[in-house]
């Protein structure tokens, strides 16, 4: 009964995290294609800012700004338009000029030079591909069942392109103009919010400010993550350079319980057998536990040891060995970049004005 239960429970967990891949799949193809196409037909353009629009703030305090773009499309008509994505005050200063790319059949449908819908497309999918991995892991046929929907997705998404190119052209043009329509009225800027030059260097200046004081904390907690991420993919090399691999047993699986406001969560470790080259025994818990078994009791598994330190073992589980290390050194790093660059800016627009065409005046 309580086997029956488990499988069950394995199983609901398993659908969880599939349909999570598959969701974050979906959201990802869709990123990435329309980033594309959007990339073949666009042309660059530069463009004058006019200043931005400050969003209602939200629960937090938090603003959000809109940059807004003015320039003249190929018919000599001038275009004001708001941009698709928030940006900062530091890179909309008013007066100041940017290349970006207009979508010549839509002049309100302005993106920057960068691909981001491709970068959060790639994004999206990595995660998906994780999800989908976890799922595997839980489940086997997950792994077949995430390739067969995938299949179908792409085969329907084929099948409505060709369809959609082949059939009904002009319905498809008024359906495309009708949504030209409806995005040109949300991107149509209302000048009289816009703020001031007042209103934009005060919001800077504030915004500086802040950057200045909780910023340092920020690049301390990246470097001590960084730090992590380096010491333990040292301690990995090491293992991996003077280790010595054999096969291991998972003898049992342990469970540990985490209290938290959500109720209690299992973390499950494989504890795993294996035999030195001088015949000893060694018993150890694998230092990384999951919310699902990942292994199996009886499953035989690779295992990388230290001779001169037997209590220096791990499961060799390939290139995820480096999940850990890899993961906490990039995040690190990005953070520790990021925000050292965010302070030094802050630090040297301290006491400038704007200039009337939006240039840093000491």
């Amino acid at each position: 009964m309580f086997e029956a239960i488990f499988v069950g429970v394995s199983l609901f967990e398993a659908a969880v995290w599939f349909l999570g891949g598959l969701l974050c799949g979906g959201i990802g193809l869709a990123f990435f294609v329309d980033s594309i196409l959007f990339r073949r037909r666009a042309v660059q353009k530069q463009v004058r800012i006019l200043g931005v629009i400050r969003n209602k703030q939200g629960k937090g305090g938090q603003s959000v700004y809109w940059p807004v773009y003015e320039y003249r499309s190929d018919a000599g008509d001038l275009i004001q338009t708001r941009a698709s994505t928030s940006g900062s005050l530091v890179a909309n200063l008013p007066g100041a000029f940017r290349e970006v790319r207009v979508d010549p059949d839509d002049p309100h449908d302005v993106r920057g030079l960068t691909p981001a819908g491709m970068i959060l497309g790639i994004i999206f999918a990595a995660v998906g591909a994780g999800l989908f991995a976890i799922s595997n892991s839980v489940n086997d046929d997950m792994g077949l069942v995430a390739l067969v929907a995938i299949g179908l997705i792409g085969v329907m998404a084929v099948k409505g392109f060709v369809t959609s190119r082949r059939d009904e052209p002009v319905a498809r043009g008024r359906l495309r103009q009708k949504w030209f329509e409806r995005r040109k009225r949300k991107r149509i800027p209302d000048l009289s919010k816009l703020l001031t030059r007042e209103e934009h260097l005060a919001a800077l200046r504030k915004l500086d400010s802040s950057r200045r004081r909780w910023l340092p904390l920020v690049a301390l907690i990246g470097a001590g993550i960084l730090a992590f991420g380096i010491w333990r993919g040292r301690d990995l090399v090491l293992l991996q350079s003077i280790g010595t691999r054999t096969e291991g047993t998972v003898v049992r699986i342990e469970s540990e319980t985490n209290s938290s406001s959500e109720g209690s969560r299992y973390t499950y470790y494989s504890v795993v057998r294996f035999e030195t080259a001088r015949g000893r025994e060694v018993t150890f818990r694998d230092g990384v536990g999951s919310s699902h078994p990942i292994d199996q009791r009886g499953e035989v598994l690779g295992v990388i040891y230290d001779p001169g330190k037997l209590e220096r073992a791990i499961i060799d589980r390939g290139i995820w060995n480096w999940a850990i290390p890899g993961g906490c050194g990039l995040f690190g790093g990005l953070t520790l970049l990021g925000s050292l660059r965010g302070l030094i800016g802050a630090f040297r627009r301290r006491g400038m004005d704007l200039g009337p065409r939006g240039e840093a005046l000491g």
